[in-house]
C-alpha cells in the first residue's frame, strides 16, 4: 500500500466489515471476527475519542454480534441503519422491503447452494457456493425490482451476491451523517471498503477531504488499497501499537 499517515487526533476512522476486516466465507453466517481484532477496535475507538464507525451491508445487530462485547457507532444495511456514539437505540430510516419482491424471488430458494439473506429493509442473494446460477439469480433479482419501481429500489452487486436495497440510502449517505455530528466533525474522514457498495463512501470522500482506501483491488475514489483483509488488520494493529496474528 502506498504510503499514508493517519492522524488520531484529526482523523476519523470509517470501516467496512466483510472482506475489509474480516475474512469472506462461503456463507454469510460462517464468518468471525477475530479476538485481536475485537479488542484491536476496542482500543482504537478510545484513542479517536469515539471517531471511529463501522459501516456495513449488516444489519447493526449483527455487527454486534460479530463484535460482542465491542458495541462500536455503526451504520447498517448500506445506510438504513445507524447508531451514533452513546446512543443505545438504532434508527432506522428505511421501509422495509415490499414483500412482493420476497415472492419474486422465492424460486431460488430451491436452487441449491443459493442463499437468500433477509435484512427486511434489503435482501442479498448470494450465489458464492453455485456461481453457475448467477444468470439466474440476475434475472430474477431484475424482475424483482423491476415490478416494484414506485419503491425506488435499486441493485448493488458485489463478491458473488446481488444485493436489494432502497436507492435513496447508501455508504456514502451514512457517511454523511456521521460527518455532520461530533465526534467526527472537524476531522478528516478516512474510509477503508473492498466492495463496490462501498464506492458510494468513496465517492462522497472529497465533499470533507476524506481519504479512501481499499482492499483486493484499486476501486474509484481510492488513493491506495491493501492487498487482504488481514493486511487491514494488522495496519489497524499498529495504530495502537500491539501485534496482531492474522
Amino acid at each position: 500500500m502506498t504510503v499514508f499517515r493517519f492522524n488520531p487526533e484529526m482523523d476519523a476512522l470509517f470501516l467496512d466489515l466483510d472482506g475489509t476486516m474480516i475474512d469472506i466465507a462461503p456463507r454469510p453466517d460462517d464468518v468471525f471476527a477475530p479476538k485481536s481484532l475485537v479488542h484491536t477496535l476496542d482500543v482504537l475507538g478510545r484513542q479517536l475519542d469515539g471517531a471511529l464507525a463501522v459501516v456495513s451491508g449488516r444489519p447493526i445487530a449483527a455487527i454486534d454480534a460479530l463484535l460482542a462485547p465491542v458495541r462500536l457507532p455503526a451504520a447498517g444495511v448500506h445506510g438504513a441503519e445507524i447508531r451514533f456514539l452513546g446512543e443505545a437505540s438504532v434508527h432506522r430510516a428505511a421501509p422495509p422491503i415490499p414483500n412482493g419482491v420476497r415472492w419474486l424471488l422465492a424460486p431460488l430458494a430451491a436452487v441449491p447452494g443459493v442463499v437468500i439473506e433477509d435484512k427486511t429493509v434489503a435482501i442479498a442473494v448470494h450465489f458464492r457456493q453455485v456461481p453457475a446460477a448467477a444468470e439466474r439469480v440476475r434475472e430474477l433479482v431484475a424482475t424483482a425490482v423491476a415490478a416494484h419501481k414506485a419503491d425506488q429500489l435499486t441493485v448493488v452487486p458485489g463478491k458473488c451476491v446481488l444485493e436489494i436495497k432502497h436507492a435513496r440510502f447508501s455508504k456514502g449517505t451514512a457517511l454523511a451523517e456521521f460527518m455532520k455530528c461530533a465526534p467526527w466533525a472537524g476531522r478528516r474522514p478516512v474510509f477503508i471498503g473492498d466492495d463496490v457498495t462501498d464506492e458510494a463512501a468513496f465517492a462522497e470522500l472529497p465533499r470533507w477531504g476524506g481519504v479512501g482506501l481499499a482492499v483486493g483491488q484499486d476501486r474509484p475514489g481510492a488513493v491506495a488499497f491493501f492487498q487482504t483483509a488481514a493486511h487491514v488488520r494488522h495496519w489497524l494493529a499498529g495504530l495502537v501499537r500491539q501485534e496482531c496474528p492474522t
